[in-house]
């Protein structure tokens, strides 16, 4: 069988392609049957021979991916875009449910969030007084037991520097 594909040239770093017609089991860097033409990845300037390439594909050459792509560029050949009628796996298909199920359970959440909302939109200024007074009391209780815990800390100080000082 005979492909229609790319060979490498140029520099490193700096790619150009062939485009040629090779048996299909050759290496890439092997000698071509014929050069149909040329593909410059970096400019994106190509150049084909297009009746060589009809030629070739009348012979039942096959062209790879890239060169049919740039072969239909030029209006050479028509690309199908391929049809997946097989559907995912079972594992897949799970995760898939699992997902549409989470997404319904947030749905669900945020509804009754905003219900909830909107009743206590009514009373809101009494809450927030009460929470302005828990706020406030939190915060003092918080600050009795840090003095509080500072006075034994102290006290606990004191008394080993008396007995330090009875010990001299």
């Amino acid at each position: 069988m005979v492909k229609i594909r790319l060979t490498r040239m140029g520099k490193k770093h700096s790619p150009h392609f062939r485009i040629i017609a090779i048996k299909a089991r050759e290496k890439r860097e092997s000698e071509a049957i014929e050069y149909l033409g040329f593909y410059n990845p970096v400019s994106k300037e190509y150049k084909i021979e297009k009746e060589r390439v009809e030629y070739w594909l009348s012979v039942g050459a096959q062209p790879t991916d890239t060169v049919a792509h740039l072969l239909a560029k030029e209006g050479i050949i028509k690309i199908q875009k391929k049809k997946y009628n097989k559907k995912p796996g079972k594992k897949r298909q799970e995760r898939i449910k699992k997902e549409e199920e989470k997404k319904k359970e947030v749905k669900k959440a945020e509804n009754k969030n905003s219900k909830v909302e909107s009743s206590k939109d009514d009373q809101e200024p009494e809450s927030k007084q009460k929470k302005a007074t828990k706020d406030k009391n939190a915060t003092e209780e918080q600050n009795n037991v840090k003095n509080d815990s500072n006075k034994k800390n102290k006290e606990n100080e004191n008394t080993k520097n008396d007995k330090k000082d009875n010990n001299k």
